[in-house]
């Protein structure tokens, strides 16, 4: 885990940005036919708790890197102990929505529920769980629309949904958050268990059942 020790032992230190993006550099050199582990390909860092990318002219494919590296980013950074980190997260994959948006046709948007799904996930750590609702909802019809039939990804975005309501002073509004709550919860474990029933593969992958 090289990169998130950098973050983590050297934010505070004047050489930090050089080292990022060495560590970035070296990455995207040891794994240049990878999109998926694509980090920092880019120099023009600043500061951690100022985070801009110099991003030069995009064709097409280099715009593509481009989505993947704040996605990247946004990964790195949601998983630091820290609030104004998980907000920078949520800006990197916000900007790689974005970027996907320009190149992605309808019935090829996976990486962008993904990001609006790992973008949930940081509003509810954040307590912002309405903000965290809107942003599963967006997955969850988006990996609808892909896949159009029982999916993991489908269940575990209905796995997340089932966590999103808080418990409020309203008696009311408690009954309601725990009446969508146990709907999701219930839809999400059903639809795992078909997968399970259905999928030799999946079963022996993902057994025993958790969530993530």
């Amino acid at each position: 885990m090289f990169i998130l020790d950098v973050i983590s032992s050297l934010k505070k230190e004047d050489h930090f940005d050089k080292l990022l993006i060495k560590a970035g550099q070296s990455l995207l050199k040891k794994s240049s036919n990878s999109r998926n582990h694509i980090f920092c390909p880019y120099c023009g860092i600043e500061r951690i708790n100022n985070i801009t990318i110099d991003y030069p002219e995009q064709s097409s494919s280099s715009l593509e890197k481009v989505a993947f590296a704040d996605h990247n980013y946004g990964k790195v950074f949601s998983a630091l102990d820290d609030v104004e980190l998980k907000k920078k997260a949520i800006s990197f994959y916000n900007k790689s929505i974005e970027n996907y948006n320009k190149f992605y046709n309808e019935g090829d948007q996976i990486d962008i529920a993904n990001a609006y799904r790992n973008i949930g996930l940081i509003y509810e750590e954040l307590k912002e769980f309405k903000l965290a609702t809107e942003s599963q909802v967006k997955a969850l019809e988006i990996f609808e629309a892909v896949y159009r039939c029982d999916h993991e990804d489908i269940a575990m975005v209905l796995n997340n949904l089932g966590t999103c309501y808080p418990n409020s002073e309203s008696k009311r509004k408690n009954f309601l958050f725990a009446s969508l709550r146990i709907d999701y919860l219930t839809e999400s474990y059903n639809m795992f268990k078909r997968l399970m029933r259905d999928n030799d593969n999946f079963k022996s992958y993902h057994s025993p059942l958790r969530s993530t």
